[in-house]
């Protein structure tokens, strides 16, 4: 059982578009867990969108953080813990 509480799913407009967050959406609402998307990643981030993203995770209380697409939602979702 996945003990988060709330949890941040870091992405790029073009993956929401794309209809590939609809799946996660599903799977976690089905699992009851609270969430939510931040959806301002790009691909060579500036520095104020990572201090962006750090501050709407904290701000948000994330305990489990998601990268949902290529690369950079990758890297960028370990940035925000």
């Amino acid at each position: 059982m996945l003990k988060a509480r709330q949890i941040m799913i870091v992405t790029d407009p073009g993956v929401i578009q794309a209809g590939l967050l609809k799946p996660v959406e599903q799977s976690l609402n089905n699992a009851g867990l609270a969430w939510k998307v931040f959806d301002q990643v790009e691909s060579d981030p500036r520095i104020e969108v990572v201090e962006k993203g750090l501050r709407w995770a904290k701000s948000h209380q994330s305990d489990l953080i998601i990268g949902l697409g290529g690369v950079a939602p990758w890297i960028q979702r370990k940035w925000f813990r």
